[in-house]
């Protein structure tokens, strides 16, 4: 029975090695102020954008049925630029504001992390799922809590975790395939917002003031100020590229 002793303290003390997130962050303090004002504008691309790196997804079976990305940037006809991260980067009233309860997820699908661009609270659990017959990495690259990697073999795999370290960007990739990426926005109120295809974002339920607004995108990023009254709308547009 001596014998049988390490290996069941062994087994007892791995249960917090479990691939567990760690706990949300615990905050207390005055509620972050809130308003009526808004700021929403339009992120567009001028000229070409740059071609993604050249690799090639031949040795790789389960990749190779999906098209790679034709650009490093999804630029529409009139320039619209999707998958702007555009937040507020200073100006925003101190203060603890609610974290989401829900758990946004980022795919693995035909050999891409989607979506690309992300914003999460700081605090906020994120899914990561293989979505994919084939394997995958996560590998993120942050401080903290928001640094971590992880191998996902087995297709419909879910692995969660909070990121807790406000960070813009934490960018995301699989070792295995080294085309994929992923970024990550993590802020620690919820004033951000990710264009679509259309290049709009919208930063509502701010509080009267001046804000310095920041686009990021994979091909550049732009600021400006912005001074916004209670109840006032606001129209901020950036232009990126030559």
């Amino acid at each position: 029975m001596r014998r049988l002793l390490p290996l069941a303290l062994l087994v007892a003390s791995c249960g917090p090695c479990r691939n567990e997130p760690p706990p949300p962050v615990q905050r207390a303090g005055a509620p972050g102020r809130t308003g009526g004002a808004a700021i929403r504008g339009t992120v567009r691309f001028r000229g070409a954008p740059p071609p993604p790196p050249r690799i090639s997804r031949g040795s790789f079976a389960e990749c190779a049925k999906a098209a790679p990305r034709a650009d490093a940037a999804i630029v529409a006809p009139d320039g619209a630029l999707a998958g702007a991260f555009v937040w507020v980067k200073q100006g925003v009233p101190e203060g603890d504001y609610p974290i989401p309860h829900d758990s946004p997820v980022v795919d693995q699908r035909g050999c891409e992390f989607v979506p690309r661009v992300l914003g999460v609270r700081a605090g906020q659990t994120v899914v990561f799922r293989n979505g994919d017959e084939t394997l995958h990495n996560v590998h993120a690259v942050g401080r903290g809590s928001n640094a971590f990697n992880f191998g996902m073999p087995v297709t419909g795999m879910e692995v969660r975790r909070a990121l807790t370290e406000p960070q813009v960007m934490v960018t995301v990739a699989c070792d295995v395939h080294p085309w994929m990426r992923a970024y990550l926005g993590v802020v620690p109120h919820p004033f951000f917002s990710v264009t679509g295809a259309d290049g709009a974002y919208e930063l509502r339920g701010l509080p009267a003031g001046t804000y310095l607004i920041e686009a990021w995108t994979e091909v550049g990023h732009a600021e400006q100020t912005v001074t916004v009254g209670e109840h006032e709308e606001k129209a901020a547009g950036f232009t990126l590229g030559t």
